[in-house]
């Protein structure tokens, strides 16, 4: 998800309703606001000597402890504001910054948001230490598409104990190289390398795939 998306994910909510930010510990405090928006341009290389580049949007939280939580109009005004004078912000992939009481900080990748309970609501997952050439090559080398051209295609997986191998040997290598690594924010290993490489997602999760989920893989 990007800035842009959550911006219309909650274009039509009602502006007066509280934004509540929250983790797996519960709620972000009220009184909180936002410190920054910040867009990064990242170089890298990874354990396998592989360098890459991408950008990615980083939103800073600080929690609090006021009367009531930041209202959507708030943070769509705030939102808007920052995408207009800070190009790119709104388009690549966004992160969270927060950790409750404000005791140092975690990084996060931010779910749709749901109105619940009279509050729009955010779920925060948090974002873990991925080995890149590990999910390339448990996803296999894919040219185009979003499926391996077949299984024989697909090397035999090396059974180690490799957590992030071993997540997915047991569940064989099917479409867009089979589930996500148990604790990664994604739909499928393809899905994961492309959070991996700083992109949204491999768009296999989108509503036109939705729609086709009764058919054979990809068609």
């Amino acid at each position: 998800m990007n800035l842009q998306e959550l911006q219309s994910a909650i274009r039509d909510v009602p502006g007066d309703l509280p934004l509540v930010f929250e983790t797996e510990q519960g709620p972000i405090g009220r009184g909180y606001h936002v410190t920054e928006l910040k867009l990064s341009h990242i170089e890298s290389i990874d354990c396998g000597a592989r360098t890459d580049s991408w950008k990615e949007t980083t939103l800073q939280l600080l929690d609090g402890a006021g009367e009531s939580h930041m209202v959507v109009d708030t943070f769509r005004q705030i939102a808007t504001q920052s995408i207009e004078r800070l190009d790119g912000l709104g388009v690549n992939p966004l992160k969270v910054e927060f950790a409750h009481g404000n005791k140092g900080m975690q990084v996060f990748a931010p779910a749709r948001p749901e109105v619940v309970d009279g509050a729009v609501k955010v779920r925060l997952d948090p974002v873990r230490a991925l080995c890149k050439p590990a999910l390339k090559m448990i996803g296999g080398v894919v040219a185009d598409g979003c499926c391996p051209a077949s299984q024989q295609d697909q090397p035999e997986p090396d059974v180690t104990e490799n957590p992030v191998e071993a997540a997915v040997t047991s569940a064989e290598q099917g479409c867009c190289g089979g589930p996500a690594p148990e604790g990664v924010d994604a739909c499928c290993v393809k899905d994961a390398n492309a959070k991996a490489d700083g992109q949204s997602g491999c768009g296999c999760n989108d509503a036109a795939t939705t729609m086709k989920a009764s058919q054979p893989c990809c068609g």
